[in-house]
């Protein structure tokens, strides 16, 4: 899936130690530089960093290291993360597989402001963030008026498009250009402002980012094709994907689709009965837009509610219904087809449980495959518009993942652009969601 660069073979052995204890089934390439050292180090580097490249390095040679990455420029889908030893051999190997995952977090995380242009990619000289985290995704604002919440909900008044970073316990930082403006708590009950660095931002940008950005997309092109045609051969019947809305998804079922073609693809939609009327009318159109075969299974959640009450954070049985829902399409699949591959949106950055997921696997008697890995959100997002398709509106607006509208796992953030951006403008008669609304205002109180 990506390559590990180290200096020598001693470095190799102790890294594809810890490859095989923490990545196994991830066809990781482990490669050397032929043990050179100080200067010679950074020449040869030179011309080993390419796309999808991940360069693990001791203290002892870490000055040559960055000479390298700032000699070559941006490339995408590259990075260098420190091994605290001076040596790679000399760590532990759960260093060893920490310092991956850092790794991993500054590949699909970098972001880079180049003569005016936001890069979505890592930069030794040109590079907006220096601190990567494991946990670290990040997403797009992009309409006028998710920029307008954002402003009113962090204090600063910005314009679009706004790039967010996600961490860990609800953090968010909000970058403009090449600056931090402002660090923010999503929590469930209200969004905290921790750090406003000036009340209006106003910078010289170019907002095109699928300009800006097109050696990342046709990384991501390539990348797919690999993939894919490695995993998927001439006897699979069909490619079945379980479809939310949501960006990741979408963009399994584009690069599927361009691939295979729509007559191959199988799209599965859980429909609980609570989802946003965004989310059911883009999947109409684009699995109009895309000619693919779009199967909606019901799920009964707003069946479920009126005898079961709304799911809570400490009982989501809602995942359980739709998890049968999805089964049950797959059974029926399953049945009309011997051969077929299942293909999903998972990405590292969404959940602890998730990162250590291999990108192929076998559940259920049937192929996995998981062509995300390694990306981000906003990457996510500018593939999508790069095939001429558009967002789910509710990412435009700042929403980060798509759900039902009375998912317990709202926060504060999502409740505001809810309410500020007038979706579910019947909510009056939206008997749900004023339960779920009553229930929240409840625990507040409490």
């Amino acid at each position: 899936m990506f390559t590990i660069l180290v200096r020598g073979r001693k470095d190799r052995e102790a890294v594809r130690k810890a490859v095989n204890i923490f990545y196994p089934y991830w066809n990781i390439k482990i490669e050397t530089l032929g043990g050179v050292r100080s200067s010679k180090l950074s020449d040869v580097l030179v011309e080993k960093i390419k796309p999808f490249t991940l360069v693990l390095v001791g203290r002892r040679d870490l000055e040559y290291v960055k000479d390298a990455f700032s000699r070559k420029g941006l490339v995408a889908f590259t990075g260098y993360s420190l091994v605290d030893r001076s040596e790679v051999r000399n760590a532990r190997l759960e260093m060893i597989s920490h310092s991956i995952d850092k790794g991993r977090a500054i590949i699909r995380a970098g972001l880079s402001f180049i003569n005016s242009s936001y890069i979505f990619a890592f930069s030794e000289n040109h590079g907006v963030l220096r601190n990567f985290h494991p946990e670290m995704d990040n997403f797009l604002v992009l309409s006028d008026s998710g920029a307008t919440i954002a402003s009113e909900i962090t204090g600063v008044l910005v314009k679009p498009p706004i790039i967010v970073y996600k961490y860990g316990e609800g953090i968010h930082e909000f970058y403009k250009c090449d600056k931090l403006i402002a660090v923010a708590r999503f929590e469930m009950r209200n969004t905290r402002i921790l750090e406003k660095i000036d009340s209006e931002v106003s910078c010289k940008e170019n907002r095109d980012l699928l300009a800006s950005n097109q050696s990342i997309i046709k990384a991501m092109d390539l990348f797919f094709r690999q993939f894919l045609e490695r995993n998927v051969n001439e006897q699979i019947e069909k490619i079945v994907i379980p479809w939310s809305g949501g960006k990741d998804s979408t963009a399994v079922l584009i690069a599927a689709t361009k691939l295979f073609g729509r007559n191959r693809v199988i799209a599965l939609f859980s429909d609980t009965g609570v989802e946003f009327p965004e989310t059911l009318e883009y999947i109409e159109k684009v699995a109009s837009h895309l000619g693919i075969n779009l199967h909606i299974e019901k799920a009964g959640l707003d069946e479920a509610i009126k005898h079961r009450g709304l799911p809570r954070l400490g009982d989501r049985w809602c995942t359980g219904l739709k998890l049968e829902a999805l089964k049950r399409a797959m059974n029926k699949i399953a049945r009309d087809y011997r051969n077929y591959v299942v293909i999903i949106g998972d990405r590292d950055a969404e959940s602890k449980i998730r990162v250590k997921r291999p990108p192929v696997r076998i559940e259920d008697g049937h192929v996995v495959l998981s062509p995300l890995k390694l990306f981000s959100g906003a990457q996510i997002e500018l593939y999508i518009m790069s095939k001429g398709i558009p967002l789910n509106p509710l990412y435009e607006k700042g929403f980060y993942r798509i759900g039902c509208y009375i998912c317990p796992s709202l926060r504060h953030w999502e409740l505001s652009i809810i309410e500020k951006a007038g979706l579910l403008s019947n909510v009056r008669e939206n008997i749900f969601f004023n339960m779920f609304m009553k229930e929240r205002m409840s625990e507040e109180d409490g």
